[in-house]
């Protein structure tokens, strides 16, 4: 498989190429990167893998509260350990897939965390790889014999009594989520500092995890509140690194609205996404 991986990337060198690397820890995942920098007697030539290291941090952000090393916690630990990648860019971040429950099953059905989820995956390090159903609030058990895991989309098909893919066959829930969804993905789509721009991230205070994106003129902020309460980040001096020369930003999903830099509300489990200006 490596041979093949370094042949086929001999012929097409811009090939996008990633292999599922369902293992526990991130040193064990990292071993299978293309590459010798931990020391590896095999070259995989895999350019990324299935970052689930990052997987499980988000659920634990998301459903945890804030610890020594769990909640937000893991999250930023597990970041901080992207030097032994080559490039932790290359990466496939992911929230759920045809294997494990549906998000919105796993959330227990709570739209915050839902709306977090999909603002830290699109935000963060790594190539977002969205599973089909995820973005109109789809629920079900993972595996092959999961209940609602694997079904097929609502819609597009024969005989279906339902249609998703039209906006007035959903929910009030579902279009919201998919509206919100969409408009961050959209914005990614155009963001050099979302898709290629580099990632400064601090470690959680209080709970609050905040971190950049920032490619040429254009930085993004994005404030997490790792929280089962509400937070209001008032003090911003330990970003001022990042901050200097700003004043304020435009908040992504709620309309391009101006917002001051003076605080930041966080409601329980929120993230807010910022364009600087």
């Amino acid at each position: 498989m490596a041979e093949w991986n370094r042949r086929l990337l001999e012929e097409f060198p811009d090939l996008g190429i990633f292999g599922e690397t369902w293992v526990p820890h991130i040193g064990v995942q990292a071993w299978f990167v293309g590459g010798r920098k931990l020391g590896q007697e095999l070259d995989t030539h895999l350019p990324g893998v299935t970052d689930f290291q990052v997987h499980y941090a988000l659920y634990e952000a998301l459903n945890e509260e804030p610890s020594w090393e769990g909640g937000v916690n893991r999250l930023w630990y597990t970041l901080a350990q992207d030097h032994l990648y080559p490039d932790p860019t290359r990466n496939v971040v992911f929230l759920d897939n045809h294997d494990i429950s549906r998000l919105y099953s796993t959330l227990g059905g709570d739209r915050e965390k839902m709306r977090s989820a999909v603002a830290l995956l699109l935000t963060t390090r790594g190539i977002p790889c969205i599973y089909y159903g995820t973005e109109v609030l789809l629920e079900g058990a993972g595996g092959a014999f999961g209940e609602g895991g694997r079904v097929d989309f609502p819609g597009g098909f024969p005989g279906d009594e339902t249609d998703l893919f039209q906006p007035e066959a959903r929910s009030e829930e579902q279009q919201g989520f998919y509206e919100y969804f969409r408009t961050l993905a959209n914005y990614r789509k155009n963001s050099q500092a979302l898709t290629v721009g580099e990632l400064r991230h601090y470690i959680p205070r209080d709970g609050v995890y905040v971190y950049f994106r920032r490619a040429g003129e254009e930085l993004i902020m994005i404030v997490f509140n790792g929280n089962g309460e509400a937070r209001e980040l008032t003090d911003l001096r330990p970003y001022s690194d990042m901050l200097g020369g700003f004043s304020g930003g435009i908040e992504i999903t709620d309309g391009l609205a101006k917002k001051p830099l003076t605080s930041i509300s966080l409601a329980a489990k929120q993230t807010r996404v910022f364009r600087l200006e």
